[in-house]
């Protein structure tokens, strides 16, 4: 009863506010696969009167138009139309029920990818393909504002994780590293790029006409090795839970950043500092919610460890280098 109840309220026009691109029906859809997210409700949908294909998105929370997130994305996404790289396009809009409309993409998502293939070559294959995607995004003109610089974020790190460092050496290890490395990242600052800000493989769809970013954020700028490293955590992790195969992190980074475009020294440094970053601060994350600690450190630290053992070598390879 229930399950027959929300799909007729998806499948009503009232619950989106949107009309039919096409043909301007206002006759509502027919939902051929719906979820609800964290924060929003998304659809394949199909127009009921011409048969029209689109994907819908709702925000849970809707309110006056300068705060309306799907607003915000909308905008984004027709940034991205007069520019690489590629986005899906977007339709109508109803900020009155903070919901839109979009192309429906067919494809594959690069984590749906990486599950169904050999796991050597489509881990191999995605990373440059989400380097590639990436390098575009970030030479984009697009401008938004300023993140926050690093020793802030650090400082924040470090407050809000007292108790875990105070109780696990891993996280207490991999903090002493950030600290090492901040003096060094802040003298040779990177460029300041429009970040996605949700940059991972269930976020990038493979299609025949190329791989199309979505759920993109752009709300600030800061280095790519930013965007660059939460993909590589994400991935660090679900390869952890047996999810991917069983390439290390050395070996990610490198694909990554030579499909980038720059694995220097300095970049990989960089990308090693918000890997660790990220990794803390999830695990902080995690341990608020319902999961039990002991399954949250023992997934977080492993994942950290490997990076610190990488971090490790790499200082062992620049003193080699230096002498």
């Amino acid at each position: 009863m229930w399950q027959k109840w929300h799909a007729r309220r998806w499948e009503s026009f009232e619950f989106w506010g949107l009309a039919c691109a096409a043909c301007g029906s206002r006759k509502g859809w027919r939902v051929s696969n719906g979820s609800r997210r964290l924060y929003s409700y998304v659809a394949a949908a199909t127009c009921r009167e011409c048969g029209e294909k689109y994907f819908l998105k709702k925000y849970r929370s809707a309110g006056p138009e300068n705060q309306c997130e799907a607003l915000r994305e909308y905008r984004v996404l027709q940034q991205l139309e007069s520019d690489p790289p590629l986005a899906p396009h977007v339709y109508n809009i109803c900020p009155a029920t903070c919901a839109f409309s979009m192309e429906l993409l067919a494809g594959q998502s690069l984590d749906a990818r990486i599950k169904q293939t050999p796991p050597h070559q489509a881990l191999d294959d995605s990373l440059r393909l989400a380097a590639s995607w990436l390098r575009k995004l970030h030479c984009s003109p697009i401008q938004c504002k300023t993140g926050k610089p690093y020793a802030q974020l650090l400082g924040q790190i470090e407050t809000s994780g007292i108790s875990l460092a105070a109780r696990n050496k891993v996280a207490r290890r991999g903090l002493e590293w950030m600290r090492k490395d901040l003096a060094e990242i802040e003298q040779h600052p990177a460029e300041q790029v429009p970040l996605h800000g949700d940059f991972k493989a269930s976020n990038l769809i493979r299609t025949h006409t190329g791989v199309y970013g979505i759920d993109i954020g752009l709300r600030f700028m800061n280095a790519g090795a930013m965007d660059a490293a939460q993909f590589m955590a994400d991935l660090l992790l679900n390869r952890r839970i047996k999810r991917y195969g069983n390439h290390d992190i050395a070996h990610m980074v490198e694909v990554f950043m030579q499909a980038y475009g720059d694995n220097s020294p300095e970049s990989r440094k960089r990308t090693v500092w918000w890997l660790l970053y990220f990794l803390l601060s999830w695990w902080e994350r995690e341990l608020e919610g319902w999961a039990p600690a002991l399954l949250a450190d023992r997934l977080y630290s492993g994942a950290l460890a490997e990076v610190i053992a990488f971090r490790e070598e790499c200082d062992g390879c620049d003193k080699s280098r230096a002498a």
